[in-house]
């Protein structure tokens, strides 16, 4: 295994414990009972880093035969990942109840801790790729 792929998992595997975390800080803080949630957060976080996981494939694989379409391809694919966090947190959405305030909270701002975590490394993909095409 290449150490700049190691090097980039290695930093979603920390980026991903840093924000579970924060998370269970929250957790911690509020009033609210997990046991009251409708996901747990083992739950969240295989849907938030299996989707990371899926984007950061497929930038790298898309980096390596089409260097110049990996912009297009990251939209598309953090469109598709948009749609899928709606899907999953639909059943969240129509509740009142407080816990699941508190976990719809929870969720996007994990949400969008992840999606910085993917332009971070897309960011990466994009530097390293170009560093590449510059010494050839």
């Amino acid at each position: 295994m290449n150490f700049s792929k190691l090097s980039l998992l290695f930093q979603l595997a920390v980026m991903s414990i840093f924000v579970c975390g924060l998370h269970f800080l929250m957790l911690s803080v509020s009033s609210a009972a997990v046991g009251e949630f409708y996901y747990t957060p083992f739950q969240e976080y295989l849907f938030l880093i299996g989707t990371s996981l899926a984007v950061y494939g497929l930038n790298k694989m898309v980096a390596k035969k089409s260097f110049e379409q990996l912009g297009f391809v990251f939209l598309g694919v953090m469109t598709v990942k948009f749609i899928l966090a709606y899907v999953f947190v639909l059943p969240l959405l129509d509740s009142h109840s407080e816990a699941y305030n508190l976990e719809k909270k929870l969720f996007f701002l994990n949400f969008i801790l992840f999606l910085g975590i993917d332009v971070y490394l897309t960011s990466q993909i994009l530097t390293s790729s170009g560093k590449k095409d510059k010494k050839e």
